[in-house]
Formats: structure tokens, sequence, C-alpha cells
């Protein structure tokens, strides 16, 4: 039978940073799981290792490539393994796989229908943060142990209640099949192993807990946060002026319902048991969209007729109106406009703050700030007569533009 070792460093950087001797203590026996991480910054392909729901650091980059081979071959997000030896002056620890550490357990039937089984986007999404990827290692782990029939350790015990917080993070078809498939392993389960039932209980509690207004409120947020974080940024960068053409492949009805009660949106979208690369996809587009539209956390935009009438009355009295139905891409636009270094100061300097530059360009030209070219966006003038003006004068203003002077 084949054995495997895999040396874990960087023990000082993670969970344990400031208890190495505790680990060394508590590590040697302990089951450690092994699953690749694609999106490390540092290193392309890092084997990330948990003890428990703690990550404890990463297999040595020399043994990387055969560690993360064989993780793909199995056709699973983790490998298993026992803390086999612990070196407390070079912060390592060393875990041993045979060929019984390696078999994995069987996929379940994740295939259902939903209402955007036709959808699809082909761009760049944000990555897999680091706390969904655990929780995919965790349940994975879960799942092999059940199967396998092994006694419930601490460890398993820190998967569980690991699950348990981060369920909501994962509303993908794959991932509501792999916990129903893990309940059912439980249930199966407690007549040989009576402890199997409470866990069971737990386990059904968080499903239960998905569709609550707690966690669509947690979901709507976490897109608001992605919105704001670097990965968002690095993700403009690399659309640059496509940001617009990406947007759009999100579906209308979709975008309005986020903009307007994004909780309701995120409970329906955990019914529909999309798939995780649709899942990510939408997520990604939402993010985006969050973030060119300056939503800010809990700003659902939702307010009454009468304060889009007087947003518009203190616009000072500006009789051109940026055109029904572009306020998104003239925002995506400037938006591109502004990273390519097209905007100076009087004295040619390049601008520094986005949002600032953002809301003069529109107030001095059009007369409206970002939150109300958006608020706009979203309930367009009811006044025909008044909208066909606005885009007429528009329309007027852009060809009688001059040409820029060398």
């Amino acid at each position: 039978m084949q054995t495997y070792r895999f040396t874990v460093n960087g023990l000082r950087h993670h969970d344990f940073a400031e208890r190495l001797d505790e680990l060394c203590r508590l590590a040697p026996g302990r089951r450690l799981t092994l699953c690749v991480e694609p999106d490390n910054p540092g290193e392309a392909d890092a084997v990330i290792a948990y003890l428990g729901s703690r990550c404890v650091g990463y297999v040595r980059s020399g043994q990387r490539a055969e560690a993360c081979a064989l993780i793909r071959a199995s056709r699973q997000e983790v490998l298993q393994g026992r803390v086999v030896g612990t070196d407390r002056q070079r912060r390592w620890l060393t875990v041993e796989m045979t060929a019984a550490h390696l078999t994995l357990p069987s996929q379940p039937d994740a295939g259902r229908s939903h209402l955007l089984s036709r959808w699809s986007f082909e761009g760049r999404t944000l990555p897999v943060d680091e706390a969904e990827r655990r929780l995919h290692a965790m349940l994975a782990s879960l799942q092999i142990v059940l199967e396998s029939c092994e006694p419930w350790e601490d460890d398993v015990e820190e998967w569980l209640e690991y699950i348990e917080r981060q369920l909501w993070r994962d509303i993908s078809s794959e991932t509501s099949a792999q916990v129903a498939h893990i309940l059912r392993l439980l249930t199966d389960g407690t007549p040989r192993h009576p402890l199997y039932a409470d866990k069971a209980l737990r386990l059904q509690l968080a499903i239960e807990r998905m569709g609550s207004p707690e966690v669509r409120r947690r979901q709507a947020q976490h897109i608001v946060e992605l919105a704001r974080s670097a990965h968002m940024d690095e993700l403009l960068c690399h659309y640059g002026q496509r940001a617009g053409e990406a947007l759009l492949s999100l579906p209308e009805e979709l975008a309005r319902l986020f903009l307007t009660d994004s909780e309701l949106l995120m409970g329906r979208l955990w019914y529909l048991r999309l798939p995780r690369h649709q899942v990510r996809a939408l997520r990604t587009l939402l993010a985006m969209l969050a973030r060119l539209n300056d939503l800010s956390e809990g700003d659902c935009l939702e307010e009454s007729a009468d304060n889009t009438a007087s947003a518009d009355e203190g616009c000072g009295g500006n009789p051109v109106r940026i055109a029904k139905g572009c306020k998104t891409k003239l925002l995506v636009a400037l938006n591109a406009m502004y990273r390519a270094g097209w905007f100076a100061d009087n004295q040619n300097h390049p601008l520094t703050n986005r949002d600032k530059a953002l809301n003069d360009i529109l107030q001095r030209a059009f007369g409206e700030e970002k939150p109300v070219a958006v608020r706009n966006l979203i309930w367009p003038s009811r006044n025909a007569d008044n909208a066909e003006r606005q885009q007429k004068a528009f329309k007027e203003l852009m060809e009688n533009l001059p040409d820029e002077e060398d």
C-alpha cells in the first residue's frame, strides 16, 4: 500500500501563530486536511492544510506539485491524512496518508432544473474567498469520515461547528446536495452511533436557517463587501471599458431586484439551487453592479417618488440630463476613463479621488450627483414629454461638442 508524506510549514503565520506549543502537543495522530488554493496570490495552486477547522499552514513548495496532483486526480476537493510528526524548531508538521486515506466519497447527483438554467457568463469572476474554500474543505472532510464509518473525534466536531456557522456562504446546488447527502449519512448512521442524532439535528437546523431573513441579510451584505474589496479593484482593472458589457449579461430583472431589495433576491437565489459556476458569476456581477452604482451598506435605494422629484429639483436648473437608460453606461464609461488617466485637475495633475471626480463631472455637466443618476436609472421619469426633451438636449449637446485640441 503506497504511502505519501508531506511537510506543512508556515505554522507561525496562521491560526496557531501564537500557540505553536499547543499545536505541537495536539497535532500528533490527528487528521489533517489538504486542499488546493488556486487563487493564492503568492504561489499558484498552493496546498493549504487544516487541523479541524483551523488553518495551520501550507505544504512545502517542493512537494506542492505532487500534493496538488493527488488532490486533482482524486476528483475531490480534499485529501486527508494523519499528523505523524512535529518539529517545533523548524515549525513543521509531517502528514502521512495511505491509499486508505485517499478513498474518496461518491459525488451525489446535484442536477436540478432552475429558472436560470440557460443563463451563462464566460467572463472572469471574483476568486473564491478563504472562508468559502474552508467551508468546502470541512464539508468534504466530514463526508469522507461518515462514509468511511470513522469515529467522531474532536476535529470532526470542529468541522460541523464551522459548517453550521459558514454554510450561508455557498448556496450552490453542489453544496446543497452535498449537505443533504451528509445529513442522510448522519441519519442512517444513528442506529450504530447514537450521537449522530444530535449532529443530524444541528445540520438540519443550519439548512433551515438558509432561507431566514438573517442569512439573506448577511449574504446581501457580503456582496457589498466584495464590491469594496481589493479583488474587485483588480477585476475592474481587468475589464476596463468592457465592464459595462459584462454587466449587460446580467438579467435586467435580477439587477433591478438586487438594487431594490437585495435580501429578497438572495432568498430567491437560494431556492433556485443554481450550479456553483453560475452562483459565482452572479455574485461577481452583482458585486460589480454594487461597486459601479456606489451602493453603501444598508442602502437599498428604496425611495419614494417625492424624494426622486425633490432630488431632480435640486440640480440647479441644469436643463441637460443623462439620456434615459444610459446612466449606468455613462458611469461605467466615466470610471474607465478615470482609470485610464484621462481626467486631470486645472494644473494637469492626475486625479486621485475617483468618487469625487465622477461626482464633480456629473454635477457640473448634468446637475446630478451619482446617487441621483442611479436613482433615476431605477425610477425613470414618468413624464414622457420631459424625458424626451432631456434626451434631445443631451443628444444636441453631444453632437455639438468641439473636437479635442492638440
